[in-house]
């Protein structure tokens, strides 16, 4: 596929900055005559849409029934006080099927020693790691450059808009069929429909990935970090994945601050046990 060796050179080449730009100039522009869809909405389903399968799912490659247990520990500050609470979370897999990853979460919280287990639920997103919803729409945006630790990714875009009663919710996805873990980036933005106020927003970048490193991509391993701004909170996430378990995460840290800079709260989420058999 000729956009492959083109992303290819881009990774791989070590030509000056005058031939690089003029490089990234000619991909751009190829691609954009032979095989972009002009910017227009369209209907989540809609084949111009679907350029990632399964196979660039963190879940798409397992079988139904592999399954990832996680703890996560959040530590609240509260003045003087700080209240601590456990909570356990079991992703299994139940299918991959008509472009969507299917999944069963089961949790229990354990919150100043008491126990609460809510009913499963059922998780369903798309190989771009969205929630699947009936309103969604999905309109196709121009090629976009990506820097990943300093090195060029060229990115097809496309953002997903759903709304309720209350808010407008746009989510743009940065992704590339070449480059693990495929979604680069993720900007998700919700607006009050009453008034156009952010509620919140929320980055999500991949700060390192394997397969841009020399043989990096017998490792495949990847990092990401994410801010939410939600009110006056802001929240910083930091993940580490890989590739060879289900789901991919290993392991997640969050801190929480207010608009003093303030620690509000701590998080932890690690990756205790996942398993490959099929029942």
């Amino acid at each position: 596929m000729e956009f492959r060796r083109n992303s290819f050179l881009l990774r791989r080449l070590q030509i000056g900055a005058a031939g690089r730009a003029a490089l990234y100039a000619f991909v751009a522009i190829f691609f954009v005559r032979f095989s972009s869809v002009p910017a227009s909405e369209v209907a989540a389903d809609d084949p111009r849409t679907v350029q990632l399968s399964e196979h660039h799912s963190p879940w798409g490659t397992f079988s139904p029934g592999n399954w990832a247990f996680y703890r996560t520990i959040t530590q609240t500050f509260e003045k003087d006080s700080s209240v601590t609470s456990v909570k356990d979370t079991q992703l299994t897999l139940e299918a991959v099927k008509d472009r969507r990853v299917i999944l069963k979460q089961k949790t229990s919280v354990n919150i100043g020693g008491q126990n609460f287990s809510p009913e499963p639920q059922q998780i369903i997103c798309d190989f771009y790691r969205q929630r699947v919803e009936d309103s969604v729409k999905v309109e196709v945006l121009p090629l976009e450059f990506l820097s990943i630790n300093r090195k060029q990714v060229v990115c097809q875009v496309c953002k997903y808009t759903y709304s309720t009663e209350s808010w407008t919710q746009e989510t743009t996805v940065w992704y590339s069929p070449q480059v693990m873990p495929y979604v680069l980036k993720t900007d998700l933005v919700r607006k009050s429909k009453s008034d156009g106020t952010i509620l919140m927003q929320k980055t999500t970048a991949v700060t390192e990935t394997s397969d841009l490193r020399p043989l990096g991509r017998l490792l495949r391993n990847y990092t990401t970090q994410s801010v939410m701004l939600a009110g006056k909170h802001t929240t910083v996430t930091n993940s580490y994945y890989s590739d060879n378990v289900p789901g991919g995460l290993l392991r997640e840290t969050s801190v929480e601050t207010d608009a003093n800079k303030k620690v509000v709260s701590r998080t932890e989420t690690t990756l205790y046990n996942y398993s490959l058999s099929c029942p």
